[in-house]
Protein backbone atom coordinates (compact mmCIF):
# COMPACT_ATOMS: atom_id res chain seq x y z
CA UNK A 1 0.00 0.00 0.00
CA UNK A 2 0.97 4.01 -0.56
CA UNK A 3 0.77 6.74 1.70
CA UNK A 4 0.65 9.57 -0.39
CA UNK A 5 2.91 12.90 1.13
CA UNK A 6 2.57 16.12 -0.02
CA UNK A 7 3.89 19.31 0.57
CA UNK A 8 6.08 22.32 -1.24
CA UNK A 9 9.91 22.70 -0.95
CA UNK A 10 10.26 21.50 2.87
CA UNK A 11 9.31 18.30 0.92
CA UNK A 12 11.62 18.57 -1.90
CA UNK A 13 14.73 15.76 -1.32
CA UNK A 14 16.61 17.57 -4.31
CA UNK A 15 17.48 20.68 -2.08
CA UNK A 16 19.47 19.36 0.97
CA UNK A 17 18.74 15.48 1.07
CA UNK A 18 15.83 13.17 2.24
CA UNK A 19 12.60 15.09 3.85
CA UNK A 20 9.91 13.86 6.09
CA UNK A 21 7.83 13.09 2.51
CA UNK A 22 10.45 10.12 1.94
CA UNK A 23 11.18 9.40 5.71
CA UNK A 24 7.51 8.74 7.05
CA UNK A 25 6.15 6.14 4.21
CA UNK A 26 9.39 4.23 5.38
CA UNK A 27 8.43 4.45 8.85
CA UNK A 28 4.77 3.24 8.28
CA UNK A 29 5.96 0.39 5.86
CA UNK A 30 4.12 2.00 3.25
CA UNK A 31 5.54 2.35 -0.52
CA UNK A 32 6.05 6.47 -0.56
CA UNK A 33 4.33 7.91 -3.34
CA UNK A 34 4.89 11.97 -2.99
CA UNK A 35 3.70 15.05 -4.57
CA UNK A 36 6.13 18.10 -4.53
CA UNK A 37 5.99 21.28 -5.47
CA UNK A 38 8.85 23.69 -4.91
CA UNK A 39 7.06 27.11 -4.33
CA UNK A 40 4.07 26.13 -4.16
CA UNK A 41 0.73 27.33 -2.61
CA UNK A 42 -1.75 24.88 -0.95
CA UNK A 43 -4.60 25.21 -3.69
CA UNK A 44 -1.49 23.40 -5.75
CA UNK A 45 -2.01 20.49 -3.95
CA UNK A 46 -5.35 20.19 -4.61
CA UNK A 47 -5.08 18.69 -8.33
CA UNK A 48 -2.49 16.80 -7.32
CA UNK A 49 -4.18 14.97 -4.56
CA UNK A 50 -7.06 14.39 -7.27
CA UNK A 51 -5.13 13.07 -9.43
CA UNK A 52 -3.28 10.42 -7.39
CA UNK A 53 -6.04 9.02 -6.13
CA UNK A 54 -8.20 8.97 -9.78
CA UNK A 55 -4.75 7.24 -11.00
CA UNK A 56 -4.03 5.05 -8.00
CA UNK A 57 -6.23 2.50 -6.28
CA UNK A 58 -3.76 1.41 -3.36
CA UNK A 59 -3.20 4.60 -1.42
CA UNK A 60 -3.65 3.89 2.16
CA UNK A 61 -2.93 7.23 3.69
CA UNK A 62 -2.10 10.94 2.60
CA UNK A 63 -0.18 13.39 4.49
CA UNK A 64 -0.36 16.54 3.42
CA UNK A 65 2.00 19.69 4.89
CA UNK A 66 -0.08 22.83 4.39
CA UNK A 67 2.45 25.96 3.53
CA UNK A 68 2.11 29.88 4.36
CA UNK A 69 -1.28 31.19 3.38
CA UNK A 70 0.03 33.90 1.79
CA UNK A 71 0.98 32.17 -1.53
CA UNK A 72 -1.95 32.87 -3.42
CA UNK A 73 -2.49 30.81 -6.63
CA UNK A 74 -4.02 31.46 -9.87
CA UNK A 75 -3.93 30.19 -13.05
CA UNK A 76 -1.21 30.63 -15.78
CA UNK A 77 -1.56 30.67 -19.50
CA UNK A 78 2.16 29.45 -20.64
CA UNK A 79 3.67 25.96 -19.29
CA UNK A 80 6.88 27.94 -17.77
CA UNK A 81 7.63 25.14 -15.35
CA UNK A 82 7.98 22.20 -18.07
CA UNK A 83 11.46 22.34 -18.55
CA UNK A 84 11.82 21.60 -14.64
CA UNK A 85 9.51 19.20 -14.22
CA UNK A 86 9.97 15.68 -13.31
CA UNK A 87 6.44 14.61 -13.57
CA UNK A 88 2.68 15.49 -13.10
CA UNK A 89 3.44 15.03 -9.35
CA UNK A 90 7.28 16.16 -8.51
CA UNK A 91 8.26 19.65 -9.16
CA UNK A 92 5.29 21.10 -11.22
CA UNK A 93 2.76 23.51 -10.43
CA UNK A 94 1.27 21.98 -13.66
CA UNK A 95 -1.60 18.96 -13.52
CA UNK A 96 -3.14 17.49 -17.01
CA UNK A 97 -3.88 20.64 -18.62
CA UNK A 98 -3.66 22.51 -15.85
CA UNK A 99 -1.77 25.14 -15.08
CA UNK A 100 -0.93 27.56 -12.34
CA UNK A 101 1.37 29.65 -11.11
CA UNK A 102 1.89 30.92 -6.95
CA UNK A 103 2.80 34.49 -6.30
CA UNK A 104 4.97 34.84 -4.12
CA UNK A 105 5.68 37.71 -1.46
CA UNK A 106 9.36 38.22 -1.81
CA UNK A 107 10.37 41.88 -3.11
CA UNK A 108 9.92 42.06 -6.87
CA UNK A 109 9.76 38.63 -7.04
CA UNK A 110 6.44 38.32 -9.38
CA UNK A 111 8.15 40.97 -11.52
CA UNK A 112 10.81 39.54 -12.33
CA UNK A 113 9.34 35.64 -12.69
CA UNK A 114 6.49 36.81 -15.03
CA UNK A 115 9.49 38.51 -17.52
CA UNK A 116 11.15 35.05 -17.55
CA UNK A 117 8.58 33.81 -18.05
CA UNK A 118 6.95 35.54 -20.70
CA UNK A 119 9.35 38.34 -21.18
CA UNK A 120 7.07 41.10 -20.45
CA UNK A 121 7.76 44.31 -17.86
CA UNK A 122 5.30 44.26 -15.52
CA UNK A 123 3.96 46.49 -12.17
CA UNK A 124 2.00 44.43 -9.38
CA UNK A 125 4.80 43.58 -6.36
CA UNK A 126 3.82 46.98 -5.12
CA UNK A 127 -0.23 46.66 -5.54
CA UNK A 128 0.29 42.85 -4.38
CA UNK A 129 2.53 43.03 -1.57
CA UNK A 130 0.27 45.57 0.14
CA UNK A 131 -3.13 44.60 -0.94
CA UNK A 132 -3.17 41.16 -1.97
CA UNK A 133 -0.91 39.27 -0.03
CA UNK A 134 -1.74 40.62 3.03
CA UNK A 135 -5.50 40.11 2.45
CA UNK A 136 -7.39 38.22 5.26
CA UNK A 137 -9.44 36.51 2.79
CA UNK A 138 -6.21 34.59 2.12
CA UNK A 139 -6.53 33.01 5.56
CA UNK A 140 -10.15 32.09 5.11
CA UNK A 141 -8.75 30.67 1.87
CA UNK A 142 -6.52 28.32 3.49
CA UNK A 143 -9.32 26.71 5.14
CA UNK A 144 -11.28 26.55 2.53
CA UNK A 145 -8.42 24.57 0.29
CA UNK A 146 -8.41 22.06 3.60
CA UNK A 147 -11.81 21.61 3.00
CA UNK A 148 -11.11 20.70 -0.87
CA UNK A 149 -8.69 17.97 0.54
CA UNK A 150 -10.73 16.36 3.13
CA UNK A 151 -13.58 15.94 0.44
CA UNK A 152 -11.97 14.72 -2.04
CA UNK A 153 -9.96 12.27 0.00
CA UNK A 154 -13.04 11.30 2.01
CA UNK A 155 -14.72 10.60 -1.55
CA UNK A 156 -12.28 8.20 -2.45
CA UNK A 157 -12.74 6.71 1.27
CA UNK A 158 -8.74 7.37 1.90
CA UNK A 159 -7.84 8.63 5.40
CA UNK A 160 -5.84 12.11 5.30
CA UNK A 161 -4.08 13.99 7.94
CA UNK A 162 -2.47 17.58 7.74
CA UNK A 163 0.35 18.85 9.42
CA UNK A 164 1.26 22.48 9.06
CA UNK A 165 4.92 23.83 8.62
CA UNK A 166 4.83 27.26 9.22
CA UNK A 167 2.02 28.45 11.74
CA UNK A 168 -0.38 26.69 13.48
CA UNK A 169 -3.67 26.75 12.28
CA UNK A 170 -5.04 28.19 15.65
CA UNK A 171 -2.54 31.13 15.27
CA UNK A 172 -4.53 32.53 12.38
CA UNK A 173 -6.66 35.15 13.15
CA UNK A 174 -9.54 33.96 10.88
CA UNK A 175 -9.52 30.46 13.18
CA UNK A 176 -12.73 31.99 15.21
CA UNK A 177 -14.64 31.72 12.29
CA UNK A 178 -13.27 27.44 11.38
CA UNK A 179 -12.75 26.05 15.20
CA UNK A 180 -15.34 23.69 14.13
CA UNK A 181 -13.13 22.71 11.22
CA UNK A 182 -10.74 20.34 14.07
CA UNK A 183 -13.36 18.33 14.67
CA UNK A 184 -14.01 17.41 11.05
CA UNK A 185 -10.26 16.92 10.01
CA UNK A 186 -6.95 15.35 11.45
CA UNK A 187 -5.01 17.97 11.75
CA UNK A 188 -1.64 17.14 13.67
CA UNK A 189 -1.36 20.44 16.87
CA UNK A 190 1.14 23.13 16.31
CA UNK A 191 3.24 23.09 13.76
CA UNK A 192 6.81 22.38 12.24
CA UNK A 193 8.21 25.65 12.91
CA UNK A 194 7.10 25.68 16.65
CA UNK A 195 8.57 21.67 16.91
CA UNK A 196 11.90 23.50 15.46
CA UNK A 197 12.29 26.06 17.94
CA UNK A 198 11.14 24.33 20.78
CA UNK A 199 14.46 22.07 19.62
CA UNK A 200 16.48 24.87 19.10
CA UNK A 201 17.03 23.49 15.40
CA UNK A 202 17.60 26.00 12.94
CA UNK A 203 17.54 26.39 9.16
CA UNK A 204 20.18 26.68 7.08
CA UNK A 205 20.82 29.60 4.63
CA UNK A 206 18.09 28.97 2.59
CA UNK A 207 15.56 28.35 5.18
CA UNK A 208 15.70 24.54 4.44
CA UNK A 209 16.47 22.23 6.49
CA UNK A 210 19.10 18.96 6.12
CA UNK A 211 17.73 14.95 6.09
CA UNK A 212 19.01 14.72 9.84
CA UNK A 213 16.14 17.23 10.86
CA UNK A 214 13.80 15.54 8.66
CA UNK A 215 14.76 12.31 10.62
CA UNK A 216 14.83 13.51 13.83
CA UNK A 217 11.30 15.75 13.39
CA UNK A 218 9.74 12.55 11.58
CA UNK A 219 11.29 10.11 14.49
CA UNK A 220 10.28 12.56 17.75
CA UNK A 221 6.90 13.95 16.58
CA UNK A 222 5.30 13.69 13.25
CA UNK A 223 4.73 9.90 13.15
CA UNK A 224 3.41 9.22 16.60
CA UNK A 225 1.18 12.18 15.90
CA UNK A 226 -0.05 10.85 12.10
CA UNK A 227 -0.51 7.52 14.23
CA UNK A 228 -2.35 8.69 17.53
CA UNK A 229 -4.59 10.55 14.82
CA UNK A 230 -5.27 7.51 12.86
CA UNK A 231 -6.22 5.44 15.88
CA UNK A 232 -8.17 7.92 17.57
CA UNK A 233 -10.17 9.77 14.44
Amino acid sequence: MKMLTVGDSHSCNWIWGNTWADILPDRFGMEPLIAKSAGAGNSVYIEKIHHALKTYNDIELVVIQTTEHSRVVTGFEKDYLKPYSHGELTNSQRMNDVLTYTWTCRENGNERNIYNMIKQETKIDDVWSMYIATSIFNEYKYFHDIITIQYICESYGVDCVFFHWFMDITELHSYNDYKWILNNIKSVPSSFINWSKDNNIEAKEDGHYGPEVHELFVDTWLKNEVEKLRITK
